[in-house]
């Protein structure tokens, strides 16, 4: 927007491109445009987090993780 000269939080984005070393150079393979968006920690109580500690406990028990 050439109008303005700070875009609004709301805008912001993040680029993520993929390329690929062929004989001829280098190719394009994948272009992602996302939106940056705040991440918030969820509460002890909340569905995230309960998820998350009985994973962790699960995988307590079967061992996993541990090398």
């Amino acid at each position: 927007m050439p109008w303005r000269s700070k875009l609004p939080k709301r805008r912001l984005s993040r680029q993520t491109i993929v390329l690929v070393r062929t004989p001829t150079g280098w190719k394009i393979s994948a272009i992602h445009n996302g939106r940056v968006r705040p991440i918030g920690v969820p509460v002890p109580d909340a569905f995230p987090s309960k998820m998350s500690q009985l994973m962790s406990r699960v995988a307590r028990r079967l061992g996993l993780g541990r090398r």
